[in-house]
């Protein structure tokens, strides 16, 4: 509302939000009682290559995103209307950040509380973890879906004026089909985040990198001729599902018999507890 500048002022208004951030947390060590202090003391380069290790799951996930958005941007230019679509893809995934920060929420705390157990060697409460996440995520899940689907509309139209009707429409439908995959995604979010909490960070790494960028992808590169624009909002539903597929898959195998319980997929290392 201040600076302006089209894209370069979003630019600029961006880099001043997370630096006025970095400011305010910065201001914590200012204070004199305090617990947590910052100091280079005893910091170790293996402390350093833990941290990134650790972190990888959100590099492979910002990566792939990028990457994919890239993609899935090129094949609306290509559609029939593809200043619309361009622009209706913009509206749900403006959405998308929204839904998924809130379902992202409950994953990172999975994986907090999971570095925890990971720490106390605690079978029965990595079991109870997986069942309390299950649970939330289907419960917030379904709240969402519900909000999507009633209220695409109103949503939809926020982002559009008179003029804009076309789009409306578009990412209307979207919005719609894009709300059938939420739940989806909350599971396979939560996977990862669990499995980075417990340290398997191959499989975390992997199943991040798949669900990002191929398994969407791939369907809407596949189902763009028959369904034209309409092929990248099914691609979000029929990836989700694919990679909440592999991870039965992944279980099943781990098991050698089909997993039923909770304690199914708890994914620990030979040896835990």
């Amino acid at each position: 509302l201040v600076i302006h500048g089209g894209m370069l002022g979003m630019g600029l208004t961006t880099s001043i939000s997370y630096v006025a951030a970095l400011i305010i947390m910065l201001l914590h060590f200012t204070k004199k009682d305090i617990i947590f202090k910052f100091s280079f003391k005893g910091l170790r380069i293996k402390d350093l290559g833990d941290i990134i290790v650790t972190g990888s799951s959100s590099a492979v996930g910002s990566a792939s995103s990028m990457l994919r958005n890239a993609v899935l941007n090129q094949i609306m230019v290509a559609s029939i209307m593809s200043s619309t679509a361009v622009a209706a893809l913009g509206v749900v995934n403006t959405v998308f950040n929204f839904t998924s920060s809130t379902m992202l929420g409950v994953a990172m705390t999975t994986a907090m509380i999971a570095g925890m157990i990971l720490g106390e060697q605690d079978r029965v409460a990595a079991e109870s973890l997986v069942k309390v996440t299950m649970k939330a995520t289907l419960i917030v899940g379904a709240a969402l879906t519900a909000i999507l689907m009633i209220f695409a509309d109103f949503i939809a139209g926020a982002f559009g004026g008179a003029d804009g009707a076309q789009m409306v429409a578009m990412a209307t439908k979207g919005l719609r089909i894009y709300a059938l995959s939420i739940f989806f995604y909350g599971l396979n979010v939560a996977f990862i985040n669990y499995t980075q909490g417990m340290r398997r960070m191959v499989v975390s790494d992997i199943f991040c990198f798949l669900v990002n960028f191929p398994f969407i992808v791939l369907p809407a590169l596949a189902l763009f001729g028959v369904l034209d624009a309409d092929a990248v909002w099914w691609s979000f539903l029929i990836g989700e599902s694919i990679n909440l597929v592999c991870i039965i898959v992944y279980a099943t195998i781990r098991k050698r018999g089909f997993p039923f319980r909770a304690k199914d997929y708890l994914f620990l290392r030979d040896g835990f507890g």
